[in-house]
């Protein structure tokens, strides 16, 4: 689960992996001077540090704020009520479609209507064939 000190913790290493770029792209520089390489490595060299920082810009700028403790707070609790919610939500549903005969398919996604018992349907069928003085015997 995801909690707001995790989410800090998260931060702070990130925080401190963008050091860690800042430096070591800082130091590809600085090798360039102390080398003597030539044009095209030097350049090459800060094309890199530029390449850092913009990725580093461009990740300070797209990083949201962490909520205070009680803006979590109201959200974590706002997340549950909408849970609560939905949950109360699915279980109507359900109560509504086993009301009307209907049911989900376990074999398939969609809805299937409810199975009815074959057996009393034929029975009932015989039964009133036999009150109306024909029986299966008698085509025979």
């Amino acid at each position: 689960m995801y909690t707001l000190a995790a989410a800090e913790q998260l931060r702070s290493r990130l925080l401190q992996k963008q050091r860690d770029i800042d430096i070591l792209s800082q130091k590809i520089v600085a090798e360039a001077d102390k080398e003597g390489c030539g044009v095209k490595e030097a350049q090459l060299r800060k094309n890199i540090r530029y390449a850092c920082l913009q990725t580093l810009q461009s990740m300070v700028t797209s990083t949201v704020s962490l909520p205070t403790e009680q803006q979590y707070e109201k959200l974590v609790e706002t997340h549950k009520k909408e849970v609560a919610r939905q949950i109360e939500e699915s279980r109507n549903m359900r109560a509504a479609n086993d009301n009307i005969g209907v049911r989900a398919c376990s074999s398939l996604p969609s809805i299937a209507p409810k199975e009815r018992p074959t057996l009393n349907v034929v029975r009932e069928r015989l039964r009133k064939q036999a009150e109306d003085g024909w029986t299966p015997q008698q085509t025979k």
